[in-house]
């Protein structure tokens, strides 16, 4: 493996572990419940962490959102690739109504990315 892609590997388990401890520590917060209201509260709590941590390494880093957005579509592809149905969701999943009202809206914002993504230069990075 390259130097690199040592680099992001130990940088991506170390975000896993951390995005893990995190999820346990807020489940916590709410009691881990299982209910449909926990779970939606847990779910704005980790992502009002990870707005945080991005705007953070936009501030102190000089990375845009289109460079991060870059990079979180090319995870997507790539665990696509290894389990094609990561994103499927089950009828039964539990996540599944608290988040049917912004399929069209991601549907929509990932064609726009796309379209960036086609036209970014990575040379820049």
């Amino acid at each position: 493996m390259s130097d690199n892609t040592d680099k992001m590997t130990d940088a991506l388990a170390a975000l896993m572990e951390a995005f893990t401890e995190l999820v346990e520590e807020i489940k916590e917060e709410h009691d881990a419940e299982d209910d449909e209201e926990t779970i939606v509260a847990v779910d704005a709590d980790i992502d009002s962490n990870f707005r945080v941590v991005i705007e953070g390494v936009m501030d102190s880093d000089d990375y845009s959102t289109e460079e991060i957005a870059s990079m979180v579509a090319h995870l997507t592809e790539s665990l696509q690739e290894i389990d094609p149905d990561v994103f499927d969701v089950d009828e039964e999943d539990e996540f599944d109504t608290a988040h049917d009202d912004d399929d069209d809206d991601v549907d929509e914002d990932m064609e726009d990315f796309d379209e960036f993504d086609d036209e970014m230069e990575y040379d820049e990075l």
